[in-house]
C-alpha cells in the first residue's frame, strides 16, 4: 500500500494481534557452580594415569515461554497403527465445540495479543563427568594421550535467544508453559560416551643402511593421528505440526516421549598426519605434510529426520470429536538422514620456517 494507493474496501479478515516481550520482575544473571575431583600418578616409567570427576551445575538459567494460553486438556489421539496417545491440547478459538476442536488457532486470555514471550530465570541444568586418562610423556620417539570421558548432561531446557516468533526460535521453546518440567532431559549436547586417542611418533634419523640416499629419504618423518568414538547425537522425536495448539510448530513432542530420547548412531573419527623435515641450513628447515581427515570416510551423520508423524488431522462429526496422528512419507522416514559431519578430506601443505 502506497500514497495515494488505497485499499477498494476494509479487509475482511481478522488482524492478528501483536507479539509482546517481557522480562519477570525476579530475573535474576545465570551463574555456573562446578566441582572437580581427581588425582594422577604415574603407573609405568613415564606413562600417568590421571582419573577425574567433574561437575557443572547451571543455575537460574535464562528461558523463554508463552504465558498468553489457557490450561491444556486432555485428548485422545489416535494413530494411523491404531496405537491411542494421550496429548496436552490448548483450548483453541472456534463458535461451537466442534470448530473449537479442529481450529488450529489457540484461544488467548489477553486477546489483543499474540504470544506473549516471559523472559525468566528458573531453567537449571547439570553435567556429571568421569575422565580417564593415560598420557606417555615424549621418550624413545614416543608419546600419546588416551583418553575416556563417561558423562550425563540433563536440563529442562533453557534458553536466551528464542526472540523470533514464527522461526527457528520457536523449537527453544518448552512444549507446555505450564509445565516447564515436563521438558526435563537429556540436554542437546549430552554425549554419554566419548574415547580420544592422539599418538605421536618421530622416526628421526634413519641409520639401518649405508646408502647416504636411503638414510636421507627415511629420516626426519614424524607421524600423529586423533581418533575420536563417541555417542551420537542426541535429538527429540517430534511432530511436524502444531499438535498441542500453543501457536508454535516446532516444539510438539510425540506423546509419552522424553526430550532428546533418541540418538544419532556413534560417531567414529579417524584422522592422520604425515611430516617430512628436511633441514636447508642451520636455521632453516623445509616441512612437507599430508593430512587426511575421516581417512575410512565413514558417513557419521550429524543430523536426522526427527518428526516420527508428519502432522495431524482434527474432525468433528456427529458430537465426536477425533485426533489422528499421520506418519511421515518414507522417503521422510523418522531417523532417516540429513546431514553428515566431515567426508573424508586429504591435503597437503608445505611450510618453510626460517
Amino acid at each position: 500500500l502506497t500514497y495515494p494507493n488505497v485499499f477498494s474496501a476494509p479487509p475482511t479478515s481478522t488482524p492478528t494481534g501483536p507479539d509482546l516481550f517481557l522480562f519477570t520482575p525476579d530475573y535474576v544473571q545465570p551463574y555456573v557452580q562446578q566441582a572437580r575431583l581427581g588425582f594422577e600418578r604415574e603407573v609405568l616409567p613415564n606413562v600417568s594415569l590421571s582419573v577425574t570427576y567433574m561437575l557443572f551445575r547451571g543455575v537460574h538459567l535464562s528461558r523463554t515461554r508463552d504465558i498468553n494460553l489457557f490450561p491444556p486438556v486432555d485428548v485422545a489421539a489416535t494413530g494411523l497403527d491404531g496405537q491411542t496417545y494421550t496429548v496436552k491440547r490448548f483450548p483453541g478459538v472456534g463458535a461451537d465445540a466442534g470448530a473449537q476442536f479442529r481450529s488450529t488457532t489457540p484461544l488467548r486470555p489477553f486477546t489483543g495479543y499474540n504470544r506473549i514471550s516471559l523472559f525468566e530465570s528458573n531453567s537449571n541444568s547439570r553435567y556429571d563427568g568421569l575422565a580417564v586418562q593415560v598420557q606417555r610423556r615424549f621418550s624413545r620417539g614416543l608419546q600419546f594421550t588416551a583418553s575416556y570421558t563417561l558423562s550425563k548432561a540433563k536440563d529442562d531446557k533453557p534458553d536466551q535467544t528464542a526472540v523470533v516468533p514464527g522461526g527457528g526460535d520457536d523449537a527453544k521453546i518448552v512444549q507446555n508453559s505450564f509445565n516447564l518440567r515436563d521438558d526435563y532431559g537429556n540436554g542437546d549436547s549430552d554425549q554419554p560416551h566419548r574415547f580420544v586417542f592422539s599418538p605421536v611418533y618421530e622416526l628421526g634419523r634413519f641409520e639401518r643402511s649405508d646408502n647416504a640416499v636411503v638414510r636421507a629419504l627415511l629420516s626426519d618423518y614424524t607421524f600423529s593421528g586423533i581418533i575420536q568414538l563417541q555417542s551420537g547425537f542426541a535429538y527429540t522425536a517430534g511432530i511436524g505440526a502444531d499438535l498441542n495448539r500453543d501457536g508454535n510448530l516446532r516444539n510438539d513432542r510425540v506423546p509419552g516421549t522424553a526430550r532428546n530420547d533418541s540418538r544419532t548412531p556413534n560417531v567414529y573419527q579417524f584422522d592422520v598426519r604425515a611430516t617430512r623435515n628436511i633441514r636447508v641450513t642451520e636455521t632453516a628447515r623445509l616441512r612437507l605434510i599430508l593430512e587426511g581427515f575421516n581417512i575410512f570416510n565413514r558417513a557419521n551423520l550429524e543430523t536426522v529426520n526427527a518428526n516420527f508423524f508428519r502432522n495431524f488431522t482434527a474432525a468433528s462429526a456427529g458430537g465426536v470429536n477425533s485426533l489422528t496422528l499421520n506418519q511421515p512419507f518414507a522417503t521422510a522416514a523418522f531417523g532417516s538422514p540429513r546431514t553428515f559431519l566431515t567426508q573424508r578430506q586429504l591435503q597437503l601443505a608445505i611450510k618453510f620456517d626460517f
